[in-house]
């Protein structure tokens, strides 16, 4: 087992009976959830971005991003979109005035703007996902298709990959890893229809 792989099982084993708790619970145990993930996820994303050089934009991101998850799932769409544009004008007003070359900037205010917009505003959707169904069906699907599909892409194409998928897009991807993580997404989705969606039929 490479390290890779080791990380990713011991942090599934630790962390992943957690979330799937946490996402049963729902309410605002699922929002301190998210709230938590994005944080983190902005924070990593700005670093490994901009470096470590920008304290005060790592922190401004943060800020605005955690404010466009709690707007998002305890507020409404009006407040969150409202956010998301101080946050975009905020950046541009600031930015634009370094002392820097115009294609940086561009590039700073890109990255900003996209990586809050993305976490701040997809997060979220795990929370309303997750209040479709009172017991949160639809999440353990969504969490269990792509952390099984993962896992089997991984596995399966460490143990037979051979021929690779998409070399210059993905170098580590191969073909059997591909269709490893089909399958597996595919199986757990047919075992989570029949246990928890039987109610849903896709042709009414």
């Amino acid at each position: 087992m490479n390290r890779n792989m080791l990380v990713r099982t011991i942090i599934a084993v630790i962390f992943g009976p957690l979330i799937i708790y946490l996402s049963y619970l729902g309410g605002l145990w699922l929002v301190g959830m998210i709230f938590i993930l994005a944080g983190i996820g902005i924070s990593e994303f700005v670093i490994q971005s901009l470096g470590k050089r920008s304290p005060f934009l790592l922190s401004l991101s943060v800020l605005f991003t955690v404010g466009l998850v709690l707007s998002s799932t305890l507020l409404n769409f009006t407040i969150t979109l409202m956010i998301y544009i101080t946050f975009l004008l905020l950046i541009g007003m600031l930015l634009s005035i370094r002392n820097q070359p115009p294609a940086d900037l561009f590039r700073q205010i890109l990255l900003l703007s996209w990586g809050t917009g993305y976490i701040g505003l997809l997060y979220p959707f795990v929370y309303h996902i997750r209040e479709l169904t009172a017991t949160g069906d639809w999440l353990l699907f969504l969490f269990g298709t792509i952390w099984l599909s993962d896992s089997l892409a991984m596995w399966v194409g460490t143990a037979f990959g051979r021929r690779k998928l998409a070399p210059t897009v993905s170098p580590n991807k191969t073909v059997a890893g591909f269709v490893g993580g089909m399958s597996g997404g595919i199986i757990i989705a047919v075992i989570l229809h029949f246990w928890r969606l039987s109610d849903f039929h896709i042709y009414s």
